[in-house]
């Protein structure tokens, strides 16, 4: 099973890739987040996804500066 967090500012793109990836074998939406931060809240929490969806545009803590810290914090 591939567990996968989605991150995007836009509730819209969330569900459209979620109606997307449901429907996959072996795949499972584990969390989502609008925001680099929730990303952040949600692996420090204990979630552990294996595919991290993350755009790039987002308020606040934007995808490139998490995709940085999330290697840095969690490297496997």
């Amino acid at each position: 099973m591939i567990r996968i967090l989605i991150a995007d500012d836009h509730q819209l793109i969330i569900d459209g890739l979620q109606s997307i990836l449901v429907g996959m074998e072996d795949v499972s939406i584990v969390a989502t987040a609008q925001n680099g931060y929730q990303v952040l809240e949600r692996l420090e929490s204990g979630l552990c996804p294996d595919v991290i969806l993350m755009d790039i545009n987002m308020p606040g803590l934007d995808g490139l500066d998490c995709t940085r810290q999330v290697t840095r914090k969690y490297p496997g």
